[in-house]
């Protein structure tokens, strides 16, 4: 009974119709309901078990000192950053890194400024911490600054810092980086976080400049991930326009986009990535200036393929000429996540399946191709085709007749039913056990 009260409890927060929380320089302030669900959760955690008080690593404290003392430039924000992030050093690549350097924030910094002539472009910083960059953009006239981070300590700092600045910035109590997390609560309970977290940001066509550009440190390619199906669903981000990023990332994620074509490695994702995105690597900084550290930057003879001990700044935007038509979007989307997934599987008998007939077209192109796999046989399988040749056989298989009455299209809609069952099952699995 005391656990059906607790799960009665939580998920009713997920469907209460409180308003989302506004931006922390802004006159409204409302109570975040996500804050409140995470603070419910945790109270069932200590519930189940009492975890025991983190104790920091006497080594870790000791590299940590000795950073700060040779870096003294360092010294003054020292007691501003959280406990959480000094004291800690997990083992895998945290979720949030934060800098703390001022020297690269004024190189990250100079990078947007010579990029962009416009003043009044709207610049984002997702988990800006100090604040450092943003400090500087505003320094050098320009007035439209959005600050999301998640933090608590580092919100307070930056509400604080920024306050005579009010109308050139603007505090929200969210990552941009986990729009993709907001999006599928929204589904849940309407709440409007993505919504919210994108209002008054202006709208301009494909072919004009970015609506906005966004700095910050990205550990994981789930945004990525999120802005491309964001754009093929003409849904979310891609209705404001084109996103401009300026990523302070790992090597692996540079790698995506510069890596040697070598087929038998890409994934469904980097391929759609590198068709519909395009990256530019700009510097590297040494790692030590990104806050919490990973304990895999210990090792003695460090990787060179993921060179840990950098952090890399890459320009990812994207691309204003695309290889598809908007009609064409949802169907390539499906077309990577099942036909070329499946690698072992040959071109011509896979998309046969599909598409009844359509072996002749892709033997025999009825359309023009700038680049088509000049050796295509019966047994050529997917992940032997380089990038460039993907787009051409799958507009050779939508040009058949039987296209939009094939099995291809079925496929498509259960694709897409399939993606929206995965994100509410587990919703829908806890909500039933509370009833």
């Amino acid at each position: 009974m005391v656990l059906k009260k607790i799960l009665n409890s939580i998920f009713g927060k997920i469907h209460s119709s409180r308003k989302l929380d506004a931006c922390l320089l802004c006159s409204h302030y409302n109570e975040n309901p996500i804050l409140g669900l995470n603070s419910s959760l945790s109270q069932v955690k200590k519930i189940r078990k009492k975890r025991p008080p983190f104790i920091p690593n006497a080594k870790h404290l000791k590299e940590i000192d000795d950073f700060f003392t040779k870096n003294p430039n360092l010294q003054p924000y020292r007691h501003l950053l959280p406990k959480s992030i000094i004291e800690k050093k997990p083992y895998k690549t945290p979720d949030v890194l934060y800098l703390i350097s001022p020297d690269v924030a004024t190189d990250v910094a100079n990078q947007l400024i010579k990029r962009i002539s416009n003043k009044t472009h709207v610049i984002a910083e997702s988990n800006p911490g100090l604040g450092l960059i943003s400090e500087l953009l505003l320094q050098n006239g320009f007035s439209s600054t959005r600050l999301y981070e998640g933090n608590l300590q580092f919100q307070n700092y930056l509400l604080k810092q920024f306050h005579g600045r009010k109308d050139q910035v603007k505090l929200f109590k969210k990552e941009f980086f986990r729009l993709y997390q907001y999006a599928s609560l929204d589904k849940f309970d309407q709440q409007g976080r993505v919504q919210f977290l994108l209002e008054h940001l202006p709208k301009r066509e494909w072919s004009d400049d970015p609506f906005i550009t966004v700095v910050g440190c990205l550990s994981k390619t789930s945004f990525l991930k999120f802005m491309i199906k964001s754009f093929i669903l003409q849904t979310k981000l891609s209705t404001y326009g084109r996103v401009e990023l300026f990523l302070l990332t790992q090597k692996k994620h540079w790698d995506i986009f510069n890596a040697e074509p070598n087929p038998r490695s890409f994934k469904p994702w980097n391929v759609l990535m590198n068709l519909f995105l395009e990256a530019q690597l700009i510097d590297k900084y040494p790692r030590k200036f990104f806050l919490p550290w990973e304990t895999s930057m210990d090792k003695e003879e460090p990787d060179i393929k993921r060179d840990p001990d950098h952090i890399y700044l890459i320009r990812v935007i994207l691309k204003r000429n695309l290889p598809l038509e908007q009609k064409d979007f949802a169907p390539f989307y499906c077309f990577m996540m099942h036909l070329y997934a499946w690698g072992g599987s040959s071109v011509i008998q896979t998309c046969e399946k599909w598409v009844p007939g359509c072996g002749e077209h892709l033997l025999l192109p009825r359309l023009e191709h700038k680049n088509y796999p000049k050796d295509l046989e019966i047994f050529t399988k997917f992940k032997e085709l380089p990038i460039n040749e993907v787009v051409p056989i799958y507009k050779e298989m939508a040009s058949h007749p039987n296209f939009l009455s094939s099995p291809f299209m079925d496929m498509m809609e259960q694709e897409w039913l399939k993606s929206e069952t995965i994100e509410t099952d587990l919703h829908d699995s806890q909500l039933r056990k509370t009833n």
